[in-house]
């Protein structure tokens, strides 16, 4: 979250460093970020609609319903058969999770993570992965 009063801006991350990305989570076992990426960046979603998430919304099925928490809009939006993929895979190397959980849980597993916890991950991952972005 920036300071009051200042401007903040996002930058894309490019096809070739989001795949080299998964590639990495993947590699490091890094399977709740994986999914965190798939879900924000292949969905379109902001991270706060990502936290709501759970498995039953996005496991097995061709499309996800989201009512977003910012503009409270409901929208549909269809999964591609490569997304479903690799949920299909973070599924199985998460252990076959309740499929009532939350994708992102905390490591309690009693509720989804704070969006502040998921800003500090990612700005961690960029440096670690060395993502040629400036702000997620």
């Amino acid at each position: 979250m920036g300071k009051k009063g200042t401007i903040t801006t996002s930058d894309y991350l490019s096809i070739d460093e989001y795949n080299r990305l998964l590639l990495n989570l993947e590699r490091d076992g890094e399977y709740k970020w994986c999914m965190f990426a798939i879900l924000s960046f292949s969905l379109g979603l902001r991270i706060s609609d990502v936290l709501q998430l759970k498995w039953a919304d996005v496991y097995d099925t061709d499309d996800v319903m989201v009512i977003e928490k910012k503009t409270k809009k409901k929208r549909l939006i269809p999964i591609g058969e490569s997304v479903k993929r690799v949920i299909f895979r973070m599924y199985k190397f998460m252990g076959d999770p309740n499929v009532n959980s939350y994708v992102m849980l905390n490591k309690r597993k009693t509720s989804p993570i704070s969006e502040q916890f998921v800003n500090r991950k990612l700005k961690w991952l960029k440096e670690k992965y060395h993502l040629k972005i400036g702000n997620f």
